[in-house]
């Protein structure tokens, strides 16, 4: 006997989109569980909205310097890109036990639409990053300074 979803192939075609389409579309949002656990210790993220309209983005950047931070907004995405590197110092007499500090490169972005990019204001302060983000209407693009 005939499996039912064989008589249907429009309806097994259609169901396989959708499976495909869920799977590949959250890939971007959610990342896998190495990056996953990297990032739950690095670049946590709280966005405000002010009474004003603007926003403000709080992100934890702990162990970052300005140099090693890149920060873009374009077609109403804020993109955020960071690089650390391991130190190499090794003692000769020295063992390493444990090693948890992340290295690598990391990535964020954050949909915010309707974004002034001339007036973006950037400022980084004891490992945390502040960005003040204007509203205009419109979209623009533009790097952003790091204060």
């Amino acid at each position: 006997m005939r499996n039912q979803r064989d008589l249907y192939p429009v309806d097994r075609d259609f169901d396989g989109f959708f499976d495909d389409f869920r799977r590949n579309f959250f890939k971007d949002f959610y990342p896998n569980r190495r990056e996953a656990k990297q990032m739950s210790r690095i670049m946590d993220t709280d966005i405000h909205l002010n009474d004003d309209g603007s926003y403000t983005v709080f992100v934890d950047m702990p162990g970052f310097k300005r140099e090693d931070i890149k920060l873009n907004y374009g077609n109403g995405l804020l993109s955020i890109f960071a690089e650390r590197h391991k130190e190499s110092k090794k003692k000769k007499d020295n063992q390493v036990i444990s090693e948890e500090r992340t290295s690598g490169e990391f990535h964020r972005s954050y949909p915010i639409g309707n974004i002034d990019p001339k007036k973006i204001k950037a400022s980084l302060e004891d490992g945390i990053l502040r960005i003040d983000l204007p509203i205009i209407n419109g979209e623009n693009n533009a790097d952003i300074k790091i204060n």
